[in-house]
Protein backbone atom coordinates (compact mmCIF):
# COMPACT_ATOMS: atom_id res chain seq x y z
CA UNK A 1 0.00 0.00 0.00
CA UNK A 2 1.50 3.61 -0.85
CA UNK A 3 0.55 6.05 1.28
CA UNK A 4 0.89 9.64 0.76
CA UNK A 5 -0.72 12.56 2.40
CA UNK A 6 -2.36 16.25 1.90
CA UNK A 7 -1.45 19.60 2.31
CA UNK A 8 -3.75 22.48 3.04
CA UNK A 9 -2.12 25.69 2.55
CA UNK A 10 -1.75 27.71 5.43
CA UNK A 11 -3.67 25.35 7.82
CA UNK A 12 -1.74 22.38 7.72
CA UNK A 13 -0.48 19.06 6.26
CA UNK A 14 -2.24 15.13 6.96
CA UNK A 15 0.12 12.50 6.17
CA UNK A 16 1.56 9.20 7.79
CA UNK A 17 4.43 8.78 10.00
CA UNK A 18 6.72 5.74 9.31
CA UNK A 19 9.18 3.90 12.19
CA UNK A 20 10.70 1.10 12.33
CA UNK A 21 9.69 -1.43 15.68
CA UNK A 22 11.90 -4.22 16.38
CA UNK A 23 12.41 -4.33 12.57
CA UNK A 24 8.77 -3.47 11.29
CA UNK A 25 8.09 -0.81 9.46
CA UNK A 26 4.66 0.56 10.93
CA UNK A 27 2.70 3.65 9.97
CA UNK A 28 0.36 5.91 11.68
CA UNK A 29 -1.98 8.79 10.70
CA UNK A 30 -0.48 12.25 11.45
CA UNK A 31 -1.36 15.93 11.21
CA UNK A 32 1.30 18.79 11.04
CA UNK A 33 -0.21 22.28 11.88
CA UNK A 34 1.12 24.46 9.16
CA UNK A 35 4.06 26.54 10.89
CA UNK A 36 2.62 29.97 9.08
CA UNK A 37 -1.26 28.95 10.98
CA UNK A 38 0.37 28.76 14.27
CA UNK A 39 2.64 32.43 13.90
CA UNK A 40 -0.82 33.74 12.32
CA UNK A 41 -2.78 32.68 15.32
CA UNK A 42 -0.39 32.38 18.25
CA UNK A 43 -1.23 28.88 18.86
CA UNK A 44 0.36 27.64 21.88
CA UNK A 45 2.41 24.18 21.06
CA UNK A 46 1.76 21.39 23.24
CA UNK A 47 5.59 19.91 23.34
CA UNK A 48 7.83 19.94 20.92
CA UNK A 49 8.71 17.08 18.29
CA UNK A 50 11.49 15.84 16.15
CA UNK A 51 9.81 16.34 12.52
CA UNK A 52 8.71 12.77 11.90
CA UNK A 53 9.75 10.41 8.75
CA UNK A 54 6.44 10.80 6.93
CA UNK A 55 5.06 10.09 3.65
CA UNK A 56 5.22 12.93 0.39
CA UNK A 57 2.46 15.27 1.26
CA UNK A 58 1.02 16.86 -2.10
CA UNK A 59 -1.10 20.22 -1.93
CA UNK A 60 -4.57 19.39 -2.63
CA UNK A 61 -5.94 19.51 -5.69
CA UNK A 62 -9.40 21.61 -6.21
CA UNK A 63 -10.07 20.46 -9.27
CA UNK A 64 -10.10 17.05 -8.24
CA UNK A 65 -12.38 17.79 -5.05
CA UNK A 66 -14.59 19.91 -7.15
CA UNK A 67 -15.27 16.54 -9.71
CA UNK A 68 -14.76 13.90 -6.54
CA UNK A 69 -17.32 15.25 -3.94
CA UNK A 70 -20.10 17.66 -6.08
CA UNK A 71 -21.51 17.74 -9.63
CA UNK A 72 -21.79 21.42 -9.17
CA UNK A 73 -18.29 22.46 -7.75
CA UNK A 74 -15.88 24.38 -9.95
CA UNK A 75 -12.53 24.21 -9.02
CA UNK A 76 -12.64 28.16 -8.14
CA UNK A 77 -15.66 27.48 -5.16
CA UNK A 78 -13.26 24.55 -3.67
CA UNK A 79 -10.94 26.66 -3.59
CA UNK A 80 -12.78 29.59 -1.71
CA UNK A 81 -14.92 27.30 0.12
CA UNK A 82 -11.28 25.81 1.69
CA UNK A 83 -10.17 29.13 2.08
CA UNK A 84 -13.30 30.36 3.95
CA UNK A 85 -12.92 27.56 6.06
CA UNK A 86 -9.54 27.77 7.54
CA UNK A 87 -9.59 31.55 7.78
CA UNK A 88 -12.35 31.14 10.26
CA UNK A 89 -11.02 28.27 12.17
CA UNK A 90 -8.63 31.07 12.08
CA UNK A 91 -10.50 33.89 13.56
CA UNK A 92 -12.17 31.43 15.92
CA UNK A 93 -8.69 30.51 17.62
CA UNK A 94 -7.79 34.23 17.96
CA UNK A 95 -11.03 34.76 19.75
CA UNK A 96 -10.15 32.09 21.84
CA UNK A 97 -13.15 30.09 21.67
CA UNK A 98 -13.11 26.31 21.91
CA UNK A 99 -15.05 24.43 19.57
CA UNK A 100 -14.68 20.64 17.10
CA UNK A 101 -15.08 20.10 13.57
CA UNK A 102 -15.78 16.44 12.77
CA UNK A 103 -14.31 15.36 9.77
CA UNK A 104 -14.84 11.92 8.04
CA UNK A 105 -11.69 10.07 9.56
CA UNK A 106 -11.43 12.16 12.98
CA UNK A 107 -11.63 15.69 14.73
CA UNK A 108 -9.72 19.19 15.31
CA UNK A 109 -10.27 21.13 18.53
CA UNK A 110 -9.33 23.90 20.14
CA UNK A 111 -8.74 24.58 23.70
CA UNK A 112 -7.80 28.08 24.79
CA UNK A 113 -5.54 28.10 21.43
CA UNK A 114 -3.97 24.55 21.48
CA UNK A 115 -5.66 22.86 18.86
CA UNK A 116 -4.92 19.07 18.03
CA UNK A 117 -6.20 16.63 15.62
CA UNK A 118 -7.36 13.32 16.87
CA UNK A 119 -7.99 10.18 14.31
CA UNK A 120 -11.00 7.99 14.85
CA UNK A 121 -9.55 4.64 14.15
CA UNK A 122 -13.16 3.21 13.62
CA UNK A 123 -13.90 6.32 11.23
CA UNK A 124 -10.41 6.01 9.43
CA UNK A 125 -10.22 2.66 8.54
CA UNK A 126 -13.79 3.03 6.40
CA UNK A 127 -12.94 6.02 4.75
CA UNK A 128 -9.30 4.80 3.59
Amino acid sequence: MKFQGAEIGNFGTFSWESKIVEGESLSRPIFLIAPSFIKDHKIKKQRIHNLPLIATAEPINFSQLAIKFSKILTKDTAFSCIRDIIKKIGEFVDRNLSFDIEFSFGHFYCRERVVKFEFDYAKFSKVC
